[in-house]
């Protein structure tokens, strides 16, 4: 079930509630054949499957034909088959004995583009140390998680080796909400760019957003 659908003249975004099983998934691919194959070849959890597939599906769904999804060296999706940019997130929890899952999925012709989903956990305090810098400012565990999706956007769209989310990524203050914006700014390219972060609260889930030049 499609959860959120959102078309500017920049960028296309969607966000897929899965609710379907493996079978149903597939029955919405004109070619379910290969895609199924490709799955099993790229791993053994039935969970990461579900979401491989998951994100064709979606992917089918706004641009209603069916296309591959390929990936560079280091891991960041591209369509060889369309003159767009692609990025691509997903997760999942368990909760009240169900997997909750969503996927996500963000196209733009002209513009540089990063997309993150998260669940709201506790782990990310565990890891604070790693990604949240001493001039930041992330008291809430919601607040802490949206630090952490904004950086994993923005490492999305900048596309760079070598990127450290505290000396080369800073989330300026900004007021939580259940959705809203904020700036982050990044210092590893030449560029030193100023970014705007769209985010999304729903469900315990976290859904940022980046559209740039």
């Amino acid at each position: 079930m499609i959860l959120l659908d959102k078309q500017t003249d920049e960028f296309r975004l969607a966000v897929w509630n899965v609710e379907e099983d493996v079978e149903t998934l597939l029955s919405l691919l004109p070619d379910s054949e290969c895609v199924c194959t490709e799955a099993d070849k790229r791993s053994r959890s039935d969970t990461r499957k579900k979401e491989w597939i998951a994100v064709r599906v979606l992917l089918y769904a706004m641009l209603q034909k069916q296309t591959r999804i390929e990936y560079t060296g280091n891991g960041a999706p591209f369509l060889p088959e369309e003159d767009m940019n692609i990025s691509i997130s997903h997760t999942s929890r368990n909760a009240d004995g169900r997997n909750v899952m969503y996927v996500a999925v963000a196209l733009s012709r002209n513009h540089r583009i990063g997309i993150d989903i998260e669940c709201l956990s506790e782990r990310v305090v565990r890891v604070k140390d790693k990604f949240v810098g001493d001039e930041e400012k992330a008291e809430t565990l919601t607040s802490l998680l949206l630090h952490w999706s904004a950086k994993e956007s923005a490492f999305k769209v900048l596309s760079t080796e070598g990127v450290d989310f505290i000396r080369h990524l800073h989330v300026e203050p900004f007021e939580e909400a259940n959705e809203g914006s904020f700036a982050l700014t990044e210092s590893r390219t030449d560029k030193n760019s100023r970014m705007n972060v769209t985010y999304k609260i729903f469900d315990n889930f976290i859904l940022t957003f980046i559209c740039t030049d």
